[in-house]
């Protein structure tokens, strides 16, 4: 969707880093962490939240995403379907609107 620029490392190779000096294993669970807390927090929005609160969510996170990325890849990423997600944003501008 956009140009990125992807870095890769074997488990062997990280590992290795791992051993060479206590700073990378501390970067190592440091991130482990991040991305535990990133996939623990989708979760519970999955479970907890609202298509609607998912989608608000979104926003507040990532304000210009819609400008970027199509509906229909914010909709399988919320996991409703394109119309669902087309009537959350029109409830959305009538809120405002009033």
């Amino acid at each position: 969707m956009e140009d990125s620029e992807i870095f890769f490392i074997s488990y062997k190779d990280l590992n290795s880093l791992y051993e060479t000096h206590p700073n990378w294993g501390k970067f190592g669970r440091l991130l482990a962490e991040l991305f535990f807390n990133i996939a623990q927090t989708r979760t519970e929005e999955f479970i907890f939240f609202s298509h609607e609160q998912r989608y608000i969510r979104l926003l507040e996170e990532h304000p210009d995403i819609v400008e970027r990325i199509p509906a229909y890849h914010i909709s399988s990423y919320l996991g409703i379907t394109n119309p669902s997600l087309s009537r959350i944003r029109k409830r959305i501008e009538n809120k405002k609107a009033e």
